[in-house]
């Protein structure tokens, strides 16, 4: 689902935060999230627990449980953020979308494995 265009003025590339989305193959909910950021054209980095162990240590370390999807922000001058409920993280990204950031994010480096970028350059 694409949202309304984006009309708000430029936002400064220090207020775009770094995104990483740990997740699981196999767990429902993060399947319901990753479609999702494609979709709103979001630079996330990947972070599989299950085939990475040290993802696994830094969402428990970190984080505080292990659980997922869970979308840890970390925006200049603030404290890290770790968001857990599929839902709340779709509906974070979206409103995200919607100040105006999303295309900007794609240009920035993140400590990723694998980068989701606009569905049509996958293809």
């Amino acid at each position: 689902m694409k949202l309304a265009s984006k009309a708000s003025p430029p936002v400064p590339l220090s207020s775009i935060p770094n995104l990483s989305l740990y997740y699981q193959d196999t767990c429902p909910f993060c399947q319901f999230v990753l479609p999702r950021l494609s979709d709103l054209n979001f630079s996330v980095a990947l972070k599989n627990i299950d085939h990475e162990p040290e993802y696994r240590r830094e969402l428990v370390a970190s984080g505080g449980k292990l659980q997922v999807p869970c979308l840890k922000i970390e925006a200049a001058d603030k404290e890290e953020e770790w968001m857990y409920e599929s839902t709340d993280i779709v509906q974070w990204l979206e409103e995200m979308e919607l100040c105006g950031w999303a295309g900007l994010n794609e240009g920035l480096k993140i400590n990723s494995i694998i980068v989701i970028k606009n569905r049509a350059n996958n293809q």
